[in-house]
């Protein structure tokens, strides 16, 4: 039984583009709604409730591909193993979340002790984020695939392969990166993670010019979002430099999802695993 997520996610992933874009627009156009994206990002609105979302789909696509694994497939160690890791850490934020609605408190002042958003300044585990989704989200796929990596054919290259996340994947990582401000830097970092993304932009672009084919109808249309983000951002640069990074992460916490339910309702739906 094949398992096809990628429509789905790529229609989250528009309404999400969609929502973020006429936030940061209208706060950027109009003199009424100016502080939008800025109420937007604050503790308790609407991008908290996105992050408890995705904990929750997270949470949910590790418990089905447990399920729907336990009847189709031999006992696989590295895919249940990640799978039920998974699970308990979507578990253990879940957990979080709740008692943050008890106690009026969001998920990022849960988990990063009333220091999470706001920029760098604010955020003592934004470069550690940031950092992380970079290498394992954007540029370890892009270079896999332009390169022509080659993984030694076992059980555990299969398994590497499985978790490399797709070009989709890239782009929705992509597009929280691109929510920043692209002209004002308060500090060097800044300019890094700018530079970074740019490197990043090109590779996927170098990437589409040379394997077209691994670009489908949903791939270009998810790439062509990109680059409409990138103009709507640039536009709006000033008012996404005074907001939290809430908006980052929420995309960054989708490509994540995102990741997690492809490689798993995959190994889920298959009849046979790979060894």
């Amino acid at each position: 039984m094949k398992i096809k997520v990628e429509p789905i996610f790529s229609y989250v992933f528009f309404f999400l583009f969609v929502f973020v874009s006429l936030a940061v627009l209208v706060s950027t156009f109009s003199e009424t709604f100016s502080q939008l994206y800025l109420l937007l990002t604050q503790s308790g609105r609407i991008f908290d409730l996105f992050l408890y979302g995705f904990s929750f789909l997270g949470f949910a696509f590790c418990i089905a591909a447990l399920i729907l694994s336990s009847w189709n497939q031999k006992y696989q160690f590295y895919y249940k193993g990640s799978i039920i890791s998974l699970c308990l850490i979507f578990a253990f934020i879940l957990c979080f979340s709740l008692s943050g609605l008890r106690n009026n408190m969001d998920l990022l002042d849960l988990i990063f002790n009333d220091k999470g958003g706001g920029g760098f300044e604010k955020d003592p585990y934004a470069p550690l984020i940031l950092g992380v989704v970079y290498l394992c989200f954007v540029f370890l796929p892009l270079l896999y695939l332009l390169l022509g990596i080659r993984v030694k054919r076992n059980s555990f290259g299969e398994f590497l392969i499985d978790l490399m996340p797709s070009i989709n994947v890239v782009i929705y990582a992509m597009m929280g990166f691109a929510l920043q401000g692209f002209f004002t830097k308060a500090r060097g970092i800044y300019y890094l993670d700018l530079v970074l993304f740019l490197l990043a932009f090109v590779a996927l672009l170098m990437l589409y010019r040379q394997h077209k084919y691994l670009f489908g109808f949903y791939q270009r249309v998810n790439l062509i979002l990109l680059c409409m983000g990138i103009i709507f951002f640039a536009f709006s640069s000033k008012v996404i430099e005074e907001a939290d990074f809430v908006g980052r992460y929420c995309f960054f916490a989708f490509a994540f999802v995102a990741w997690c339910g492809e490689w798993m309702l995959k190994f889920a739906g298959e009849e046979n695993p790979p060894y």
